[in-house]
């Protein structure tokens, strides 16, 4: 069962339930009051009677002159008094020693619990019985009547009273199916008006199962489905953001595994092929056995420059960071004295700027592979004589670090793709120079672990300026 077939039924019932006992209650709270005053002139008619015997021989008396009439005058006038009952509905019935003198017969056993309440001293007895298919409200009371005692029992209709009940009661029976119907149907469009924008969000769900992640539901309808809606959108939003990033890391990985096997099977091939043919050749001269070893470790040093970039990069993807305050200064020393051998042997000459007194906050050791990658690039895309130039400058609370060359410089096409693993601009000058491809992605992530910014500049023909922000920190007494 759905929820807006729960929240209408419960709602329905209840209401229908609400309803009648309401309409139930207020009927007999008019059924009880009116038969409670019922009693009350039943009550009075039979306190009159009484009053009227006691006033009739008190007269009788004083006209006779006796001080206590004999007990069959006083029945007499006991009867005449019935007999003037002024009521024409009620009745009435006198009896003395369990024989009726006067009045009508009543049908009440003298051994009934309504009498025994009556033969106590000063009580009235009430009862509503039903007697012949009518409703009566039956007083008696004992009396005494010139020193005598008597039984007097008065009734009183009350047909109309309960055939007035039930009439309302059946009123109320239908009037509550119906105000039922009514109040089911107005439930029915206000449970599907207000919950409707929930079937906007279940089928909005089911489209996002079914991998329709551009789905975003409307800001409508009351405070709580806004809310709903929000935290779905920004669910959505976020399954689709991470759905488009996953998809990215795959098709890189792709290329990635696809750009690596390719790396490697050229060098592979080489080596195996050169290898082959120093074992079987038996007529091989020195010269080609040099020329064909100086190959096969040429190649064997490729790959192990493209093993060693592949643990960098993942290590820099995977591996935790070390950060700690770094001295600018100092670590473009430490970088100008690690890669002064390469320069000499590349004949570029390296130009490093006097830095300003500041700090970074990193992995030193990631700094350092940054830098030296960077540095690697630019005498790589240098010619000898030329100069690779590194610089460092405060911009505000920033520090950005500039490694420029005058090489043979990028391409618009290219300058896009230089980032991306194996991709190599000129790829046969930079296998012969022991390229792999990869020493920008590491740099890239390098830079993303630090939240830093990286940005290429480049021109064929005239060189390349590649330009990294990273966060200050305030100066430390420590140098590391």
């Amino acid at each position: 069962m759905k929820l807006w077939q729960k929240v209408f039924l419960l709602s329905a019932v209840l209401a229908t339930l609400a309803v009648f006992f309401t309409s139930l209650g207020v009927t007999a709270s008019w059924f009880y009051g009116s038969l409670e005053r019922e009693k009350e002139s039943a009550v009075q008619l039979h306190a009159y009677m009484i009053s009227d015997f006691s006033n009739a021989a008190a007269y009788r008396r004083a006209v006779s002159g006796k001080l206590r009439l004999p007990t069959q005058e006083a029945q007499s006038l006991i009867a005449q008094t019935v007999d003037s009952l002024p009521t024409e509905d009620a009745a009435a019935g006198v009896y003395f020693e369990n024989t009726r003198i006067a009045g009508e017969e009543m049908s009440i056993s003298s051994e009934s619990t309504f009498l025994t309440h009556a033969a106590q001293a000063g009580q009235c007895a009430v009862e509503v019985r039903s007697d012949g298919g009518e409703d009566w409200i039956y007083v008696a009371s004992y009396l005494t009547v010139e020193g005598s005692d008597y039984l007097l029992i008065t009734r009183s209709p009350v047909t109309d009273l309960y055939s007035q009940y039930k009439t309302q009661l059946w009123f109320v029976r239908a009037a509550g199916l119906v105000a039922a119907a009514l109040v089911g149907l107005a439930l029915y469009f206000a449970v599907r008006s207000l919950l409707r924008p929930l079937d906007r969000v279940n089928d909005a769900l089911c489209e996002i199962a079914d991998g329709d992640y551009s789905v975003r539901l409307p800001d409508n309808g009351g405070v709580e489905f806004r809310q709903l809606a929000g935290n779905v959108n920004e669910m959505v939003q976020s399954v689709e953001e991470n759905v488009d990033r996953l998809s990215r890391i795959a098709e890189s990985r792709k290329r990635f595994s696809d750009s690596l096997a390719h790396e490697m099977k050229t060098p592979l091939t080489s080596v195996m092929g050169l290898a082959d043919v120093m074992r079987i050749s038996k007529t091989m001269s020195d010269q080609e056995r040099v020329e064909y070893a100086n190959i096969i470790v040429h190649e064997t040093r490729r790959l192990q420059n493209l093993s060693s970039k592949l643990l960098e990069l993942a290590g820099a993807e995977n591996g935790a960071m070390e950060e700690k305050n770094i001295h600018v200064p100092a670590l473009l020393r430490e970088i100008e004295a690690a890669v002064a051998p390469l320069a000499e042997k590349s004949g570029v000459s390296l130009c490093l700027s006097k830095a300003e007194d500041c700090y970074i906050c990193g992995d030193k050791a990631l700094l350092q592979s940054l830098f030296f990658n960077l540095i690697d690039n630019a005498m790589k895309a240098s010619r000898r004589g030329q100069t690779v130039s590194l610089s460092c400058e405060k911009v505000g609370d920033s520090v950005r670090f500039s490694v420029r060359d005058h090489g043979i410089g990028i391409s618009d096409k290219d300058i896009k793709k230089v980032t991306e693993p194996f991709y190599m601009a000129n790829k046969s000058r930079s296998r012969k120079a022991g390229g792999v491809g990869l020493g920008l992605s590491l740099c890239v992530e390098i830079v993303r672990l630090h939240h830093g910014k990286m940005s290429i500049k480049s021109k064929l023909g005239e060189g390349t300026e590649i330009q990294i922000t990273l966060k200050g920190v305030p100066p430390t007494h420590e140098k590391e």
